[in-house]
């Protein structure tokens, strides 16, 4: 009987490298969602002067 060696190894380590790389990404998300809530114009200002957007 064989076993899947990436299970293995996934239970082992914990999070598997997706889930991590979904849970960075939400977290960051989230800061970029705090900002933009905390400081609208700042943010306007950053992608309107800095970006060269509009």
């Amino acid at each position: 009987m064989t076993t899947n060696p990436t299970s293995d190894k996934s239970a082992a380590s914990g999070l598997s490298p997706e889930k991590r790389e979904d849970i960075w990404a939400l977290l960051i998300a989230a800061g970029v969602l705090l900002v933009s809530i905390a400081a609208p114009d700042t943010v306007h200002n950053v992608f309107k002067n800095l970006l060269y957007l509009l």
